[in-house]
């Protein structure tokens, strides 16, 4: 049997130069298509602006990745001072070269798959994400996002350049071999240098600073943990009167509509589109509240504080756990004698089963039997909401005059980034995102407006309420580096439409203004069937409270908390940035006030204190 001659000396040190090498391209390419997200939430499809346009891209994107050229130019320089201590590697050189090719094979997986996680969350993900998300077991199980281009790139360029680069290097000529070595060495050094002083535009929020693997190792959400109690923060002084209702229903129909501002429905924008029907038809049918915020611009804090009556604070996590001393919406309907149906047609994860499993009789993600699915399609963040008005309209259609009273909460999927609208039928795609947005609230609310048509058919209308809300708003630019929703805390990332549709509205006026957040979805659906709330953050939105301040946060990007009254927003991020908007005077909050209103940012600044306001 012939041996295997051995390897040349250097061959271990080659395959290790050749791997950092790789790993560099690899990282390189994930922050680029991070940044495309992060400019349009879409990935690397051919018409997607000029040849400048995307040669700006990819520079910006190197100065983005100055900690990627500095962690290459570390380990290539480690691995040459190595080579040159001891030229000739012994078993345990081998076994440690051996190891950090393993390491940053696998990392380099873990980078690409990290894009995934991106264009969902806009945000890389920590160690508290597999704790407290189950972010991997979404991503791979519910949410179709390996149908982007730039993942399928990235997993090809990974198993190509990892398997190839090393073995091209170590091919080398020796003297060509430590050249080239030391070539590399050098312009990883000079681009960390120049990238890292070329400076960067205000895109730090959409977390791209740091490299997502060191960032995923020792990375740290913002820490909320030593603000002042809810009640603290959030202050509703003396209300000054209430609305009555005139009948009380005896049922609830609660529809949670993803991704939608206020700005983004008719009723709230006459430019929109979507929801118009809804108020032609309707409109006599329809209470609008006008200034309600999301406490947390995402999907899971909006459930909590939904669900629960209590704000998000200091995170999902911890304001879960103590959620546990108090029952929630379902809970509490349950023990007046109520059925409790939820019904998603989106992607579950831990925390949000974990509160579904509190109180309702049938609780529904994407992957339930859901005895239409075959005929519905599949988007990237669940299917087609026909599939839930379907059901929710087959379920009424089994109730009888001998039926208990239910409440049936139904949260819609598809106006979820990255807004899909080519994956549904009956509409088209567009290059820019805020028109295909658009197109899919629109048709969300042409199946509200169809499934509330359904409802008044059934004859269940008259002892029905529906009570429609947005989970946050949507951001699409509309000032430097904020897309999408979770990141910052502006008008568009947290005013929601909060609509109450009943034959004769209850009773209460068309318009009410109260500011109010979704924490006061709880009190004011028990307040409106007459039964007693346990207690929370939130108010019954039928109270009248001109002096209320509320307060909102979020624990995306390094995080930020502001608080909204009937004149002011102002915010904190903990980068330091402070911001003071008169909301009267500038509603699409652009002009930044603070520095000529001292006296009003110091009185919400003094919130955060254990220190009453004065």
């Amino acid at each position: 049997m012939t041996k295997r001659p051995p390897a040349p000396a250097g061959a271990s040190y080659a395959r290790a130069i050749g791997t950092i090498t790789a790993f560099l391209v690899i990282s390189v390419f994930v922050k680029y298509s991070e940044l495309l997200f992060t400019f349009d939430h879409r990935a690397l499809v051919a018409p997607q602006g000029t040849v400048v346009s995307r040669l700006k891209q990819i520079w910006l994107s190197l100065r983005f990745s100055w900690q990627e050229f500095a962690v290459a130019a570390v380990l290539l320089a480690a691995v040459l001072m190595l080579r040159r201590a001891v030229p000739h590697p012994g078993r345990a050189v081998r076994a440690a070269l051996g190891t950090l090719r393993a390491v940053l094979t696998l990392g380099a997986l873990v980078n690409v798959l990290g894009i995934a996680y991106y264009a969902l969350y806009h945000t890389h993900p920590t160690r508290d994400d597999f704790a407290h998300i189950g972010w991997a077991a979404e991503i791979a199980g519910s949410a179709d996002v390996f149908q982007y281009v730039s993942i399928r790139i990235g997993l090809v360029l990974w198993a190509v350049a990892m398997a190839i680069v090393p073995w091209m290097w170590a091919r080398l000529p020796p003297r060509t071999g430590t050249r080239l070595a030391h070539l590399t060495v050098s312009a990883a050094a000079m681009l960390a240098v120049v990238t890292g002083l070329a400076g960067r535009p205000q895109l730090s929020q959409a977390r791209l600073e740091p490299h997502p693997l060191l960032w995923l190792a020792w990375g740290e959400r913002a820490s909320y943990l030593g603000l002042p109690p809810i009640d603290r923060l959030a202050t509703t002084g003396e209300p000054t009167g209430r609305f009555e209702p005139t009948t009380r229903p005896r049922n609830l129909i609660l529809l949670v509509l993803e991704s939608t501002p206020a700005s983004a429905l008719f009723g709230y924008n006459p430019d929109a589109e979507a929801g118009r029907r809804l108020y032609t038809a309707y409109g006599d049918d329809i209470t609008q509240f006008d200034r309600i915020y999301a406490v947390s611009p995402n999907s899971v804090g909006s459930l909590l504080s939904v669900l629960t009556g209590w704000s998000p604070v200091p995170n999902n996590a911890k304001a879960f756990e103590a959620s546990h001393e108090r029952p929630t919406l379902a809970e509490t309907l349950k023990a007046h004698g109520l059925e409790t149906h939820f019904l998603l047609t989106g992607p579950s994860d831990p925390m949000i089963d974990a509160l579904l499993a509190r109180g309702f009789d049938r609780a529904w993600s994407m992957d339930a039997p859901w005895p239409t699915k075959a005929r519905h399609v599949r988007i990237p963040w669940g299917y087609d909401d026909r599939m839930l008005f379907e059901e929710a309209a087959a379920f009424l259609d089994t109730r009888d005059a001998g039926s208990p009273p239910f409440f049936l909460m139904l949260h819609a999927s598809v106006p979820h980034h990255p807004y899909s609208a080519e994956l549904v039928p009956g509409l088209e795609g567009h290059e820019d995102p805020r028109v295909r947005h658009g197109r899919l609230v629109k048709h969300l609310m042409e199946l509200t407006t169809t499934f509330y048509e359904h409802l008044q058919a059934s004859g269940l209308a008259d002892s029905t309420a529906v009570l429609a809300y947005g989970d946050h708003g949507e951001a699409f630019g509309e000032r430097e580096g904020n897309f999408i929703h979770s990141k910052e805390l502006y008008r568009e990332n947290v005013h929601v439409p909060l609509l109450l549709l009943h034959p004769n509205r209850l009773g209460l006026p068309r318009r009410i203004g109260q500011v109010g957040t979704l924490d006061d979805i709880m009190p004011t659906v028990l307040d409106l069937l007459g039964i007693p709330a346990p207690g929370g953050s939130g108010m019954s939105l039928l109270l009248q409270a001109p002096q209320r301040t509320i307060f909102t946060m979020t624990d995306w990007g390094p995080g930020q908390i502001g608080f909204r009254d009937h004149r002011y927003f102002y915010s904190l991020s903990r980068t330091g940035r402070e911001q003071l908007f008169d909301v009267l005077d500038d509603p699409a909050e652009q002009h930044d006030i603070a520095a000529s209103h001292p006296d009003v940012v110091e009185r919400f600044r003094n919130r955060l204190t254990q220190n009453p306001p004065p």
